[in-house]
């Protein structure tokens, strides 16, 4: 089952940022390479939270943002750096992950790590996602195709979240807006 979700947005605005699809548990092993785009990176790092394996994972740029994407994947996987590579390794132990939110309110991406921990069984603790000084991050969007896909959200406290993922494992898919 594969949902997208509904938002308006531009054709112009489709060719620009492709939609990602994560699914699990999936049996992918291998090498992916970031050209240098901060975006990119940390889509790469989220997805590959999600993994059954090791994922090694080069050429990422040394900017703030993927350190916090770092930071937010050690939550969900073992983390190694071994050369000029980051391997996201097994998953951690724990069934409820709450994810740090210094980590959560400093970058876009926060929806792409709780969607990753889903797919691992995880319940995932999340704050609203930030990374704007210039205005608030809507979330409706980001909540709603994480409830399609079958997890139970709800507030914990004002601004904290819960995800429950489903009992039965699914696909999620989400437009990428670097907007949104």
């Amino acid at each position: 089952m594969v949902l997208q979700t509904k938002q308006l947005i531009s054709e112009y605005e489709k060719q620009l940022y492709p939609a990602v699809t994560i699914c699990g548990p999936t049996q992918l092993n291998g090498l992916i390479e970031a050209q240098g785009d901060k975006t990119a990176g940390l889509l790469l790092i989220a997805s590959a939270c999600s993994f059954k394996g090791e994922t090694s994972i080069y050429g990422l740029p040394l900017v703030s943002d993927i350190q916090v994407g770092l930071n937010l994947a050690s939550q969900l996987r073992e983390i190694r750096y071994e050369e000029q590579s980051i391997i996201i390794g097994k998953p951690q132990h724990e069934k409820v992950i709450s994810l740090k939110h210094e980590y959560c309110c400093s970058i876009r991406h926060v929806m792409s790590f709780v969607a990753a921990g889903l797919v691992l069984g995880k319940e995932i603790e999340f704050s609203l996602p930030g990374g704007d000084t210039f205005c608030t991050r809507p979330i409706d969007v980001h909540l709603d195709s994480i409830s399609k896909y079958g997890a139970l959200i709800y507030e914990i406290s004002h601004g904290r979240f819960r995800a429950i993922p489903p009992k039965v494992q699914t696909s999620i898919k989400m437009d990428v807006l670097s907007k949104a």
